[in-house]
């Protein structure tokens, strides 16, 4: 089901272990991604080790948006993004609550 969505250009999301699922289907071979960890993915019989990026924030590849579980806000605005909902609301709320986007 996820490369039957996939190939019809919608957008997909997995966070925290969402991002198996993802995996499994195939679809993260080939785009850049994130999970909970990348030690995470690989029993899962992926093959997209290389494009694992490892950082704190949501990612969004050729639709498909994958997100570890600690970033739910970047992870909906993603989602809110492909779904071309992003406006000024949506920025204030994640201005108020993104502390995975506030420097350290």
């Amino acid at each position: 089901m996820i490369q039957r969505v996939h190939a019809t250009g919608k957008p997909v999301g997995g966070i925290c272990d969402g991002t198996l699922a993802l995996a499994r289907s195939g679809v993260l071979d080939h785009l850049k991604h994130t999970s909970n960890d990348p030690e995470n993915l690989p029993k899962t019989g992926y093959q997209g080790a290389a494009l694992y990026q490892n950082q704190p924030t949501a990612i969004s590849d050729g639709n498909i948006i994958s997100a570890p579980g600690t970033v739910p806000v970047s992870f909906m605005v993603k989602i809110m993004e492909a779904l071309g909902l992003r406006d000024a609301n949506l920025d204030f709320y994640l201005g108020l609550h993104a502390a995975e986007h506030r420097a350290t």
